[in-house]
């Protein structure tokens, strides 16, 4: 698919398929950030951006406080609710960031049968709806500061479906993996 995001923050996607062309919406402000996302064995990823348009060089949104701070200031400018901190979310977003800083990538799927949703039922969790986000970079302010430029993470991180959030920021060799936990209404049913 291709996601984007304008310069008032509106975001969208489209689907893509082979030979055909996808027109994002003339009432876009520029500039616009368009991101190609794949799908592949490790899960989604990015695979191609393009800035269309002039950048103002503002910053998307304020970048101190802690990383729950920071995205709840993110889901109130785009209206969605604020999220309850989860501990099992948490744990589970900790040690998927340790793992991917050891393995040093940065995926939602890192062997088959390990994508978000099947993680957390393995931990005795389920959700109505899952979604996570991934990133790696020299600090966690840079690491959430990518999440927030790419258009396809950014809607998983605003998305008005979720009502619990799990986050783990692991340091490792090389720089910082942090991991966003969402889930729509999660309950333990045990293990």
């Amino acid at each position: 698919y291709v996601a984007w995001v304008d310069a008032e923050g509106r975001m969208d996607r489209a689907p893509v398929r082979a030979g055909a062309v996808v027109t994002v919406p003339e009432e876009l402000a520029h500039p616009i950030h368009l991101q190609l996302v794949a799908a592949g064995p490790a899960g989604p990823r990015p695979v191609a951006e393009r800035v269309v348009g002039e950048s103002s060089g503002a910053p998307l949104l304020a970048s101190d406080g802690t990383l729950a701070e920071r995205l709840e200031a993110l889901r109130a400018h785009h209206g969605a609710s604020s999220l309850r901190p989860n501990r099992l979310l948490d744990a589970e977003a900790r040690r998927h960031a340790g793992r991917l800083c050891r393995e040093r990538r940065a995926v939602h799927t890192p062997e088959p049968g390990e994508d978000p949703t099947r993680r957390l039922r393995r931990r005795g969790i389920e959700a109505r709806v899952v979604g996570e986000v991934v990133a790696r970079a020299r600090s966690e302010d840079r690491a959430f500061d990518a999440l927030v430029r790419s258009p396809s993470h950014r809607m998983t991180l605003v998305d008005r479906r979720f009502t619990d959030v799990g986050v783990g920021s692991v340091e490792g060799e090389g720089g910082r993996c942090v991991v966003v936990s969402l889930a729509a209404w999660p309950r333990f049913v045990g293990r």
